[in-house]
Formats: structure tokens, sequence, C-alpha cells
């Protein structure tokens, strides 16, 4: 019997790329993957962002692999139509970047890229064995026993940690179950359905030279490109070969078509004309689909040395291509764990499960009733700018440190991490409230057709991130954005002027996590904004006023309360409430 220290259950790509990485850290390490399967199939995880991009190429040392056998990324790329108006390919509103991404990520082929790294993983001494169907698990808390058959032939070998990367159906033993029980996650409602096509129409050659222009004659066929609806986003990633993958992700709450069937599936494809003109001459190849996208075991690692990798372990949601980051992170936490003494393991397991945990609860408010939003350009313009520049400030750049290498660190953010949710749960429940008004008044499409918006162009952050970047920077630059994002959204819903300087000064973290869009907060906010105003004409007149401050002011060059003092008042405080704001971030932006 053959003893190994960990033996991957599933040789899909979360046991491909974490094996690769702890035996490229550690070529002493003994692994075995055993995979079911002999050929591999063309499956999901196919856009990668910028943790995985960092990971393939710095970590796992496939820069030169992936460059010569997988597309190179453009970026994400949003569009968004009136279904009202007579469809124009140059009118629809898009989000989306002019510039090829500084980060290098990738489009992935995923059956050539699975069997590439099988071989690849063979040659830096890790086993696998294809055709083996595991028949029995004897586990114990120092030793696990693992029973295969492979051509006809019973195996048996021993390990010291046990990794289940078995995938979204791995149901065949019931001990799993039993140590971390699996549930679907009711507070996403969200189904998919996919496939693959061949002689898609070049997305292009659709538009004229002007259109063509707006990108600086970068491809767009090589950007994740989003259809946006109301309801739903379909996925158009191409991985070469002429094959391209076309996906829809969609709340079941509020589209009721049963687009589990193939031919509703395709139906659903054509009846939005963007993807009606992409698929108008291609054949599909395959088809796969899941009635509920969502859902959660109990643990990541237990204390009988078994941890869940990727999808055996949890799922949230696609949209941001979040599969292969979440793989990166989880090597990094399963390297934690086996290099840890058997004193210090429980401990270490708790800080990991810890963490992981907090990670998903953050990474689900990105998604959660933000379904119905995703029909406005409007909307989304706001929350892409938040989601994707938070992203790469905390995410990227952390990643980009190998923090999550420092235990101590991980800590660190489990003890800010209820913060942190508070923080971004306030932002995002933000969207929602902002999707409904504009749903209840009829005007979520008012801005789909002939916009443009760079705000994908990160690269001012990516290349401080490069050269001279730390935590402090890093924190600032998180207040700036949300400061931007809550007066952004504050002048959508109330279409009053909130880009001012004395307002975006009040807006601190504390105030932030506690942001409603409704009168409420606005009320918190000017009583803020009465202690400032009577602090300066304090300071300036040696006055003290009772100072008031009403919703509508927000409308005025000068508040109500300063009609009838001084003309030398009025003027220091129509200078006051109307300085612009000096935010670096909002400075930043790319100019059309």
């Amino acid at each position: 019997m053959k003893s190994f220290d960990l033996i991957f259950l599933g040789g899909g790509i979360s046991a491909l790329m974490v094996s690769r990485y702890l035996k490229l850290q550690n070529p002493n390490l003994k692994i075995l993957i055993l995979e079911k399967k002999i050929i591999t199939n063309y499956n999901p995880g196919e856009s990668t962002v910028g943790v995985a991009g960092l990971f393939l190429i710095r970590d796992l040392q496939l820069s030169t692999y992936c460059y010569l056998n997988h597309l190179p990324k453009n970026g994400l790329r949003y569009f968004f139509h009136d279904e009202q108006q007579n469809f124009v390919v140059e009118e629809c509103s898009e989000i989306g970047s002019n510039i090829l991404p500084i980060f290098p990520t990738f489009q992935i082929d995923r059956k050539s890229f699975d069997a590439d790294l099988q071989i690849l993983n063979q040659k830096i001494g890790i086993e696998i064995e294809l055709g083996a169907k595991v028949t029995d698990l004897n586990i114990n808390d120092d030793k696990h026993i693992i029973t295969y058959k492979k051509d006809n032939k019973v195996y048996k070998s021993s390990t010291k940690w046990l990794i289940n990367s078995l995938g979204r159906a791995n149901n065949q033993f019931k001990i799993f179950d039993e140590i971390s029980p699996k549930s679907l996650n009711q507070s996403l409602k969200t189904a998919s359905s996919w496939g693959r096509f061949t002689n898609v129409s070049d997305i292009d050659l659709l538009g004229d030279k002007k259109w063509q222009k707006k990108v600086g004659f970068t491809s767009r066929y090589l950007s994740t490109n989003h259809f946006m609806g109301e309801g739903y986003w379909i996925w158009v990633i191409p991985i070469g070969k002429d094959i391209v993958s076309f996906g829809i992700v969609y709340d079941y709450k509020i589209i009721k078509e049963d687009l589990q069937d193939p031919k509703l599936f395709l139906n659903f494809l054509k009846s939005h004309p963007f993807c009606k003109l992409l698929i108008q001459d291609a054949q599909q190849i395959d088809f796969q689909c899941s009635p509920h996208l969502a859902y959660k075991r109990t643990q990541f690692a237990h204390k009988s040395h078994i941890s869940f990798l990727a999808e055996s372990y949890a799922f949230v949601d696609p949209f941001y291509s979040p599969g292969s980051d979440i793989i990166a992170r989880q090597a990094y936490l399963l390297e934690h764990l086996i290099n840890s003494n058997q004193k210090d393991l429980s401990n270490t397991i708790e800080t990991i499960n810890k963490y992981v945990d907090l990670e998903l609860s953050i990474i689900q408010t990105l998604y959660q009733n933000q379904y119905l939003g995703f029909a406005s350009f409007e909307l989304f313009n706001i929350k892409s700018l938040w989601d994707f520049h938070s992203y790469t400030n905390r995410m990227v750049f952390n990643f980009y440190q190998e923090k999550f290498k420092d235990l101590n660190w991980i800590k660190r953010e489990i003890d800010a991490g209820q913060s942190t949710l508070k923080l971004t749960k306030a932002i995002q429940t933000g969207f929602v409230d902002l999707a409904l008004y504009l749903k209840e008044n009829k005007i979520e499409k008012r801005y789909n057709l002939n916009q443009y918006s760079l705000r994908q162009n990160r690269f001012k952050i990516e290349e401080e991130i490069l050269l001279n970047y730390n935590d402090d920077q890093a924190i600032i630059e998180h207040l700036n954005l949300c400061k931007i994002t809550v007066c952004e959204l504050l002048q959508v819903r109330y279409q009053y002027n909130f880009d001012k300087k004395i307002i975006q000064d009040q807006l601190n973290f504390s105030l932030i996590q506690n942001f409603q869009l409704n009168n409420t907060f606005l009320e918190k906010l000017l009583k803020k904004l009465v202690k400032t105003m009577s602090r300066n004409i304090l300071s300036k007149f040696q006055q003290k006023l009772e100072v008031e401050l009403q919703i509508e002011d927000f409308s005025l060059k000068v508040p109500q309360y300063f009609k009838n003092q001084s003309k030398e008042m009025q003027q220091f405080i129509y200078t006051l409430w109307n300085a612009k704001t000096p935010n670096p971030l909002q400075e930043s932006f790319p100019k059309l």
C-alpha cells in the first residue's frame, strides 16, 4: 500500500491547480490525484480575473503555457439595451476598458487546460490516476485509507490529508456530509444553463469604425462579454479553436421560464438581439445546466485532516468570474493546514474556517437581490465601479503582496470582518434600493442607449500596486471609493448635487456603515453638516448661529436658512456649500 501526504478525490481544475501549487512550494510532498474520468471535458471556469491570473503566472509557473495555449483576456465588458427601441449595435450602452489590463488574465479552454495540467503536474512528481473509481474510504484521525478500482484491479493508498475536490456533485460518500453538511443557500435564487458554440459571429466586426475606436481598437471579442437584462445576464466567453461559451444566469424569482431545457435556453439567447446576431449561423456543441447555483458546507476543513476545495465546499455566483480566484486563495489556506503541527492544528482549522466563512459572506452581498438592477446601465455603472475597484484595491493587492501566507494577517482580517461586512452590506443594499426606485418609476433604462463608461480602466491603481502601494493607501482609497459611491447613489435617487466637498468630508467609515438610501440617512447627514457649518461660521465671523438645514437645501446654491444673512456670509456659505470634491480617486477616472 502506497502512502501519500495528500490524496485529492477528483481531478478537476481545483485539484490540478492546488496540488501543483503545494508541490512547487514543497517538492518533497507526496501527492496523488484520483479521477474517475479518462478524458477531460468542457466545463465552466473559463474566465479568469486578477487573483487567478497572478496565481497562474507567479505561483503555478504557467505564464508561457497560458500565453501559447489560451487566449489573453481583455477584461470584463457589459452591454445594455432598451427593448422598446430598435436595436442597433453601436447604440448599446457599454461599460468596458479601452486599454488592455495591466494584470494579465486569460480565457481558459478547460478541456485542454485540464488535460495539459495533468501532464505538467506529472512531470513535477504528482501522481495522477485516471479512470480510478473510489469504492471505499476508511477515515481515521491520523491516516485515511482510500480504496479505488482501475482497469478491474483494486488498489489501496493511505494519506494524512484527504482533499475532497469532487466538485458540485459529490454525494457518493456520506462521511463528507456527516463531518461537513451541505445545504442550498436560499438567499440566492439563481439558476444557470450554458453551452459551447462554433461558428459564432465576431463581435469586433459587428459595429462600425467609430464603435471600434471607442475601445482603442482593442478586441471586444477577447473580453468576457456580459449582456445585461432584468433578472439575468448572459456571458459570452471565447475559449479558442472557434469555440465560444454562452451561458445564462438568472434569478428564477424574476425569470419564470424553464431555461434548464436546451431548446428554451437557445430560444432565450435568440430573443436577445445582440446574442441573436452572434449565434445566427452558429452550431451548438453541448449543453449543461444547474437549477440552483448557491450552496455551502458548514466547514472548509475538519479536524480529521479532511478539507473541501472550491465547489466541493461552496458556490455563490459566477457573475464576476470568481471560481479560479477562490481556488487560488484556498491553495494558500490549505498550505497553512498541511504545514500546521498537531498541537496547533485545531486552532489553525478554526482560523481558516472562520476566514472562508467570512469571505463567502462578503462575496454573497455582491449578488443578493441584485439581479433586478442588472437591466440598468445607470445603476450598474455605479455598482461595477465599487465592486471592481474594491476588488482590485483589497483582494488583488493583498494577493499580490502574498498576505494570505501570513496566518496572523488572516486573523486580523477575521477581527475586522464584521466591520467590513457591515460596510459592504450597507453599500450593496443601496444598490438594491436604487434598483427598486428606478423600477417603480419606470426609468431604469433611461441611459441604456448611447452611453460609454471607462470605469473598468483601473490602470492607475494597478500601476500603484506594482510600484509603491501600502495598506494605508489602500484604506484611504477604499474610503474615497465609498464616498463617491454613496454620493452617486444619493444623486441618482434624489436628483440633487451631492458632489460637494462639504458632503464628502462628513462621510467616514462609521457613517457609511450605516448608509441607507432614504431620508433617514439624509437627516443624519444634515445634522453633521449643521455642526460643520456652525463651526465654520463661528471661526470666520465669531458669530454663533443655530443653523437649520432641510433636505431640499441640497438642491440650492445657498441653503434657505442663510437667505436673510449678510451678503458676506452668503458668499462665504456659497463657497463652502458648492466647493467641488477633491477626491483623488474621482480625479483618476479616465475621461472620454
